[in-house]
């Protein structure tokens, strides 16, 4: 997240990653799939850390969406 502010000239602190994404989204810097993968998984996280709760199909499920954007910005970054 804080590469993608960077790169967008985004300097000023933003604390929470919740304002972060929000931030991210007003703005467009990503599309609104992605953002709504990251945000997906932010709750997810939270859920876990603070509730004790994770489900392992979601946890996988989660896992490859990421690692399908992963792989699409890698591609669009380094390779193009």
């Amino acid at each position: 997240m804080t590469e993608i502010l960077k790169n967008n000239n985004i300097n000023y602190r933003i604390d929470t990653l919740n304002e972060k994404l929000k931030l991210i989204r007003k703005e467009k810097f990503i599309n609104p799939k992605e953002i709504d993968v990251l945000e997906e998984l932010r709750v997810f996280g939270n859920d876990a850390i603070h509730e004790g709760e994770a489900a392992k199909y979601d946890a996988k499920r989660l896992l490859k969406e990421l690692q399908g954007m992963l792989s699409n910005w890698i591609s669009k970054r380094y390779v193009e």
